[in-house]
């Protein structure tokens, strides 16, 4: 069975994203056994052991999409406050939508104010759509 060879530009993408997706996908997206993919870090110097854990894997998905999650509220929040999508609204909509939207905006509040590291909430936002 021969080996498979690979560009080094396909190594220098799979081992970057080797530290975004893990190992796991990372193997799978590009087509390359784990074991490779170990291979080529300990070749470059790079300990292997500074691979992602599943904890801190699903803790970079978990941020992704709670990041998303919230932009996604925040422009539903501004077209939500728009003088003509409230015109269109029955009034026992707009009520139920204001009563959850304070609700959960409480909520969060609170659980950045119980973080032990909250936020700066004084950072300028993110919106979709912007580049650095």
């Amino acid at each position: 069975m021969s080996e498979r060879r690979y560009t080094p530009e396909q190594k220098s993408a799979a081992l970057a994203d080797v530290l975004i997706l893990g190992p796991g996908a990372t193997a799978a997206k590009h087509g390359v056994p784990i074991r490779t993919l170990f291979e080529w870090r300990t070749r470059n110097g790079e300990p292997a052991d500074l691979l992602p854990t599943k904890r801190e894997h699903i803790g970079y998905l978990v941020a992704t999409y709670l990041e998303a999650n919230l932009q996604a509220l925040t422009a539903q929040a501004y077209v939500a406050s728009q003088p003509d999508y409230i015109e269109r609204q029955p009034a026992d909509g707009l009520a139920i939508l204001h009563g959850v939207m304070a609700d959960k905006s409480v909520r969060l509040l609170e659980a950045l104010h119980s973080a032990s590291d909250p936020p700066q909430l004084d950072a300028a936002p993110v919106y979709p759509g912007d580049t650095d």
